[in-house]
């Protein structure tokens, strides 16, 4: 005969076993696979990437050595110009008026000098008096050297082959001395493209670093540059580092200001990589990693000194050469719980 009471004991037993084996299996999840990678120091190359304007290495303002008005001009802006081409001339009359008056005053002296001569000779004319003569002679050939000086530059020449960028004066204009009437770039001298770069990139960018430039009104098109010159002095508006690459290819046309962009190559070092794989969050500069210690995945906090191609660059030393990351399955991975490590 059934005891109901016996039974009921029994139902309760089962009932507190199964509650009391329930949380067992909720606290012990079952063991995650996971794939790690051993941590090594790779040689990682540098870049440093910066944006910049194309210009003439001896870029210059052209003008006239005297003031005037301008009588003609023979290039205009965007003009190719070779070497000793005219460009353009004052109007010369009174400088040629005054070249003519020069060389007047130095005939003069001329022949007050060979007349007092010949009469300090006869003993006629004083030491005193052929002295006067001989100063006046050389006062007379400055003014004429002075006056012819100024007629030579009184008209303007390109120093040498290149582009007119900018007219700055034009024909009937009255122009003061050393007023520039035209922006000149000079193209047999190097072609450059200025940049400016941040305190952190200019440390790392030495003579010499080869780099490669693109420029927007050229797509498609990359151009090899060397670093030519570096500023050892931040900017005081900015903060940044002046630096130029030197082109070693050149745009089929070169214009002054277009906007390049530029990714210098500075050298390699042997630092340790953490391939964003291992990544399970970051933010801003930190990141976190889960590394195998003692057989169990422990949660680590790795500091980012650089982002590579090649993936992160710890800035502290929370990853050694030789740990091991896991890589493949962390998603699923919590701090201390057991894993198996599948082989690659």
């Amino acid at each position: 005969m059934i005891n109901y009471r016996q039974l009921y004991l029994i139902t309760a037993v089962l009932v507190l076993a199964g509650c009391k084996t329930k949380p067992a299996e909720e606290s012990s999840p079952p063991a995650r696979h996971v794939n790690v990678m051993v941590v090594s120091r790779e040689e990682v190359p540098y870049t440093v990437s910066a944006t910049g304007t194309l210009s003439s290495k001896s870029q210059s303002n052209l003008g006239f050595l005297t003031g005037g008005v301008i009588s003609q001009v023979y290039a205009h802006e965007g003009k190719d110009v070779q070497s000793g081409q005219l460009l353009a001339k004052l109007d010369m009359t009174e400088i040629g008026s005054r070249l003519r008056q020069a060389r007047l005053g130095l005939d003069k002296a001329n022949r007050d000098l060979v007349r007092v001569r010949n009469l300090y000779r006869d003993s006629v004319a004083t030491l005193e008096q052929f002295q006067d003569a001989r100063t006046a002679m050389g006062i007379a050939q400055s003014n004429y050297n002075i006056a012819r000086f100024n007629k030579k530059f009184s008209e303007i020449r390109a120093p040498s082959d290149g582009k007119i960028l900018k007219q700055l004066a034009h024909e009937n204009e009255i122009v003061g001395k050393g007023h520039p009437v035209f922006a000149f770039a000079s193209t047999d001298a190097a072609w450059v493209l200025k940049v400016n770069l941040a305190d952190r990139d200019v440390v790392k960018t030495s003579y010499g670093d080869t780099a490669t430039i693109h420029f927007d009104a050229y797509p498609g098109g990359h151009f090899r540059a060397l670093v030519s010159q570096i500023s050892d002095a931040a900017d005081l508006m900015t903060g940044t580092y002046g630096a130029e690459l030197r082109l070693d290819t050149l745009p089929p046309r070169l214009v002054t200001g277009l906007v390049g962009k530029a990714l210098i190559r500075t050298g390699a070092g042997r630092k340790i990589v953490i391939p964003v794989d291992a990544l399970v969050e970051a933010t801003g500069m930190e990141a976190w990693v889960f590394k195998m210690e003692n057989g169990l995945p422990r949660r680590t906090k790795v500091s980012i000194g650089d982002i590579t191609d090649m993936g992160i660059i710890p800035d502290s030393g929370s990853i050694r050469a030789g740990d091991s990351l896991i890589t493949a399955g962390n998603a699923y991975v919590r701090d201390g719980m057991p894993v198996i490590v599948d082989k690659n």
